[in-house]
C-alpha cells in the first residue's frame, strides 16, 4: 500500500498509520496526516522502539543506518518534489 499524506483520504491515512504501528482512533484527516508525517520526519521507522515489526516501518527503514540518515533523505525528497 502506498499513501501520500498530501492526497490520501481518511481511511487510507488510517491504514497507513496502522502499518507504521500508530494505533489511534477518532482523529480528523489533518490530525492523522500530522501524526504520520511527524513519525516519518522524526526517523521513528528506524529508531522507534515500537516499530520493529511494523510492515511500513520495515519498508521505510530499509537501507538506512540511522534515524538521521532517514530524516535527511525524507527532507531531500520533499524539497525536490514538484507540485504534481
Amino acid at each position: 500500500m502506498t499513501a501520500s499524506p498530501f492526497s490520501a483520504g481518511l481511511q487510507t491515512i488510517q491504514e497507513s498509520a496502522s502499518l507504521h504501528g500508530i494505533v489511534v482512533f477518532g482523529l480528523s484527516l489533518d490530525e492523522y496526516k500530522t501524526i504520520v508525517l511527524r513519525h516519518i520526519f522524526a526517523g521513528a521507522c528506524v529508531s522507534g522502539p515500537d516499530t520493529k515489526g511494523c510492515f511500513a516501518c520495515s519498508h521505510f527503514a530499509q537501507g538506512f543506518t540511522s534515524a538521521q540518515e532517514m530524516i535527511h533523505s525524507a527532507f531531500k525528497i520533499i524539497g525536490s518534489a514538484t507540485s504534481s
